[in-house]
Parts: structure tokens; sequence; C-alpha cells
């Protein structure tokens, strides 16, 4: 009787790891998908005049330097008059997304308070917002440009023939140091008012006796000894600012709305005036940031430190 041979097959176990090859591929990117989902994240739109630089998954939502989100989507617009960026934005910040809330597009530019968004040139412009108070919301009209906002302080008015080179936001100087800013301007058929707002520890400064004038570009003066230029600040010379100066004889002090006249020209006597004044003390650092005189002093030295007498002089 003849018995049949029977093969028998063996599996060999160095050839098993080329299966896990593809199957630990198709891991990798199922989790770099997964991780790059956004975590119950909250749609919204964006209205722009023009896309102005954003690009889609490229331009994103910071909000107080933390990324929140991203722009998922442009397009235009319902009635093609302005670009409609739709936005991907974490769940974490929908509560700020209210009436009231301002968007708008982060990117290089030279203002009266100095240069700003200058890290955009790398990673292009961003979008940013101030959060709002209002109900929830999901449609938003962005601005262009960050918005000018108004603080705490005393807001009074400027009349002038011209607008010359003074725009929104430029500074409000006094001997040169910023105290304050234009925050709009009114056309009128023969004349155009400014709005401006003083801070708080400044406004003691401004008196119905004081003289405004435009702050702006170079100053040539020719005499017999030859030429003199003067100078504005750098961020003035680049985009305008508003001085004003106070006399030693002092009127009183303004109220809310006051209107003053701004002068075609400076008078160079005018910053020459040294009116006593007396104005809460005040070390400011280059950053803008205000301290007390005595932070600055050892409190075993402090006892030995002089303060100027305070008063109508």
């Amino acid at each position: 009787m003849t018995q049949t041979a029977q093969a028998v097959i063996k599996s060999n176990g160095k050839y098993i790891w080329l299966w896990l090859v593809p199957v630990l591929a198709i891991a990798i990117v199922a989790l770099i998908v997964w991780r790059n989902l956004p975590a119950n994240g909250v749609s919204i739109s964006l209205y722009f005049k023009d896309a102005n630089g954003l690009k889609e998954k490229q331009t994103k939502l910071l909000y107080r330097g933390l990324e929140v989100g991203y722009l998922e989507h442009l397009s235009l617009s319902a009635d093609k008059l302005q670009v409609k960026a739709q936005m991907q934005v974490d769940q974490s910040i929908a509560g700020l997304l209210k009436q009231g809330t301002q968007f708008w597009i982060v990117k290089p530019q030279i203002g009266s308070t100095g240069i700003s968004g200058i890290n955009t040139l790398v990673s292009g412009p961003y979008i940013t917002f101030s959060a709002g108070n209002g109900e929830a919301q999901k449609e938003f009209q962005a601005l262009q440009t960050e918005p000018i906002e108004q603080d705490e302080g005393l807001k009074f008015t400027l009349r002038s023939e011209l607008r010359s080179s003074i725009s929104p936001g430029d500074n409000l100087y006094y001997k040169q140091v910023p105290v304050g800013k234009v925050y709009a301007y009114q056309l009128y058929s023969d004349h155009i008012l400014f709005y401006l707002q003083i801070k708080p520890d400044y406004q003691v400064l401004l008196r119905s006796n004081s003289r405004f004038w435009e702050q702006s570009g170079l100053e040539f003066d020719m005499g017999l000894l030859g030429v003199s230029v003067s100078t504005a600040p750098l961020m003035s010379l680049l985009s305008g600012g508003i001085s004003f100066a106070t006399p030693v004889k002092y009127g009183e002090e303004v109220n809310e709305g006051y209107q003053f006249i701004l002068e075609e020209d400076g008078d160079e006597d005018w910053l020459k005036w040294q009116p006593k004044i007396s104005l809460d003390e005040h070390i400011i650092r280059e950053s803008g940031q205000q301290d007390n005189p005595s932070s600055f002093v050892p409190k075993t030295l402090q006892s030995g430190v002089e303060t100027p007498d305070k008063g109508k002089g």
C-alpha cells in the first residue's frame, strides 16, 4: 500500500515585519490628521474689504498672543463687495465672540506710537480681536487696521482750517512727551474738528489759554549766523502729531468738550513756557510704564529723599 506524502508549510517569522510597515504608516497619518482636527471648534464669518495678504489654512487667529484659531476658507460675500473669511475658532474662547467684538488684521506698519507688527514680516499677517460684551454672535464686520482705544481722560476738540498730516491715532505731546491721542476728526464745510483725549495724570496741564500746533516735519530758520534745523519727534515726522504748551500765567482748567484752536504754526517762545503746575510724581520707563519715584529708592534711604513742594507757584 502506497502512502501519500503531505507537504508541511512553515511560516518564516522574519517577513512578518514587512506587513507592519504599511499598518504603522497608516496609524501615523491617522494620528497627524486627528491632532490637526479642531477640538470642539466654532465656525465664524468675518467680512473684510479685501483679502489683504490673508491665506487659507495659513493665517492664524491670535488672542493675547495665543493661537486660538485659523482661517479656513476665503470667498466673496453674497453681494460680491467684500471678502468673506470663514474662521475655525477654539471652543475655549467662544464666550468672547459677542456683539461689540472687533477683529482686525495685524501687519507691519509705522504709526505715531512706533513700529508695530514687525514679526509679521516673516510669519505673514494674522488676525486678532478685542472681546465684546453683547449677545453671542457668529458674523462680524472686521476692521482693516487696529481700532483706536479710548482710555480714561478728558476729551476735548481742536478746530482747524485744514487736516494737514494729522490722523486718528497720532499722539498729543507736551514738551515732546506723549500725553494723549487724536482719536477722530470731523469734516465741516468751512473747517475740520479734531477729537482728542488727554490722560488723567496730565489733564491738569490743559488750561483755557493753552496753545496747540501741528508737530510734524522739519523747520528751517535762516539768520545771519547760518541755518538752524529743528525736528519733531521721530514718530511724528512719520505720521504727524500735535503739541501744546501752557503759559506761565495759566488759565482755568477746562471741562469735557472744551474747544481750542489749532494754530497754523508753532511759536518758539511757547516752548520756553515753564508753568508751575503740580503733577503726580511718576517716573516713565522707556516702555511707557509709570512708577512712583520711591519704588526706585531703597526703603532705608527713602527718609533722606527730598520731595519738592507741590502747589501753584
